[in-house]
């Protein structure tokens, strides 16, 4: 019997924009189906950005991990959000394996800025952080 264990999709996300900033929750650990499908939504919804701008902000509470391909796709998946007028990220963390994930992926990304958070900072707090880095990035 042969399994094909990325048949089945791993890794949900939660997706939303205020105000030109663009808020990813994704919860559970994903496999490369799941962050594929990830990359459909998100380019749905940042498509009306028309390269103006604009942040992305990855609030990771229910974040549990991902192998070395799924990290490998989500970089391409940033630098392609850089290319594309993302010039502020920043990233929520609730431990030290998500933040070296941080670190992993946004190696070498010409962001303008990047934004590490902790949970003691609420999201209205990290979203005005994102705005004011957002304004500064001319």
């Amino acid at each position: 019997m042969t399994h094909d264990y990325h048949s089945k999709r791993h890794g949900e996300v939660e997706l939303g924009i205020q105000n030109g900033i663009v808020i990813c929750r994704p919860m559970g650990a994903f496999n490369l189906d799941g962050v594929m499908h990830y990359e459909e939504i998100f380019a749905e919804k940042v498509r009306s950005f028309n390269s103006k701008k604009w942040a992305i902000l990855n609030q990771y509470k229910e974040f549990e991990i991902c192998g070395p391909e799924v990290i490998k796709r989500i970089r391409s998946q940033l630098i392609w959000s850089q290319a594309h007028g993302c010039h502020v990220i920043g990233f929520e963390t609730f431990n030290t394996v998500q933040e070296y994930f941080v670190r992993q992926v946004t190696k070498d990304i010409p962001f303008k800025h990047v934004l590490v958070f902790s949970e003691l900072q609420s999201t209205e707090f990290q979203i005005a952080e994102l705005r004011n880095k957002l304004a500064d990035a001319e």
